[in-house]
């Protein structure tokens, strides 16, 4: 609902991590709902792993931006410690979420 759509907010606005885009604003109109995050220049992700050949990444640069994301997610699922993080068992494996 409303409220834990807002808790959940409040706990990604304060999450601040170089591997991880900031939050910079929320748009709530009626039950559309829009996230506004740091802008990151230099087109995709997706156009330089599968662009043309001149934009395609060596897979050294691949494994940097991989560790680099792996960073990011252990900091949002490990590292923020913050009293409402939790985690739900869905399905068969447990996935975190915020909340």
């Amino acid at each position: 609902g409303g409220l834990e759509f807002q808790s959940q907010i409040e706990i990604i606005s304060r999450a601040h991590h170089k591997h991880v885009a900031s939050l910079v604003g929320v748009c709530i109109d009626g039950d559309k709902r829009l996230l506004v995050y740091e802008y990151a220049d230099n087109n995709s992700l997706a156009f330089y792993l599968h662009g043309s050949e001149v934009a395609t990444m060596d897979w050294a640069t691949r494994m940097r931006i991989a560790i680099g994301a792996a960073n990011g997610l252990a900091y949002l699922h490990d590292d923020f410690s913050c009293g409402q993080q939790r985690m739900k068992r869905l399905w068969k494996e447990y996935i975190p979420k915020i909340g």
